[in-house]
């Protein structure tokens, strides 16, 4: 089974998605590692600020919300207290063989 191009909502699950990506593409010997990156100053604050502004710009989140969340994270921040996990995905594969 083919998988869906990488646009729109399913480029935010790409890497759920790596390893049925690489085998519908013919790789060969595929294997994904999981690696957590955590970070607890305030080098965080533009992924959260980001994270929070593109969810407010989709209407997830009103912007009032954001901003305040926002201003708890920059808090945090201040405070050592802030903490962020994020999940990395590595694939590796075998290329396809040609012919």
């Amino acid at each position: 089974m083919n998988s869906p191009p990488l646009q729109g909502p399913w480029a935010r699950r790409a890497a759920r998605r790596h390893r049925n990506l690489l085998l519908d593409a013919g790789f060969r010997d595929v294997t994904v590692e999981a690696h957590t990156m955590v970070l607890t100053d305030g080098m965080a604050l533009p992924l959260l600020t980001g994270l929070a502004e593109g969810a407010c710009e989709a209407g997830a989140i009103g912007c009032e919300q954001a901003d305040a969340w926002i201003a708890d994270q920059r808090a945090r921040s201040r405070a050592d207290r802030l903490f962020v996990a994020l999940p990395l995905f590595l694939a590796a594969a075998s290329a396809p063989s040609r012919g």
